[in-house]
């Protein structure tokens, strides 16, 4: 846990004032997942879970040096933007190559609309998410107008119904 938090910027200035790694990591939501504190090993999984938590987690940066040290939470500045030029994206998907439930409007070959936004997909397929809610990363690419999508998977919160057209007896006015 102290290297999660140390890779955060969470342990600066621990040597000045208390710490106490446990009830920081909880407060941040490292803990997400399943993963109880008191348990005593941890596991392949649990170390996992604590990394996928800290990757959105807001990075804290030490403003001000000396005897009197500021510190600031930024916010959206997480490990998974610095680092990884990415960020977590949801929303309903509303067009793909060739399709858009909006207008005739269509997005370029390899693109696909979330809620409106533009986003490359390269090769990737996302015409079955069609309506639906879903949830997935971003790279952010400076050399291109649009951010690419990295995967997307339909989400818990999808609430869409989908009906088969063999189901239809007939479309009336």
């Amino acid at each position: 846990t102290y290297h999660v938090l140390n890779a955060l910027g969470y342990t600066m200035g621990r040597e000045y004032g208390s710490f106490d790694e446990m009830q920081t990591a909880q407060k941040l939501g490292l803990f997400k997942g399943g993963y109880q504190p008191k348990e005593a090993y941890l596991t392949r999984g649990i170390a996992a879970q604590l990394f996928y938590n800290a990757l959105e987690t807001d990075i804290l940066s030490q403003d001000t040096y000396g005897k009197d040290e500021e510190y600031t939470v930024n916010k959206d500045n997480t490990l998974l933007r610095s680092v990884f030029n990415a960020e977590k994206i949801e929303g309903t998907v509303n067009a793909t190559t060739g399709v858009n439930i909006y207008s005739t409007v269509l997005p370029k070959n390899n693109q696909i609309q979330i809620d409106r936004a533009v986003y490359n997909m390269g090769n990737l397929d996302f015409t079955d998410l069609l309506g639906k809610y879903v949830e997935g990363y971003i790279r952010i690419d400076r050399n291109s107008d649009y951010p690419t999508v990295l995967g997307l998977k339909k989400s818990d919160k999808d609430s869409s119904l989908t009906v088969k057209l063999a189901d239809i007896d007939s479309i009336g006015n």
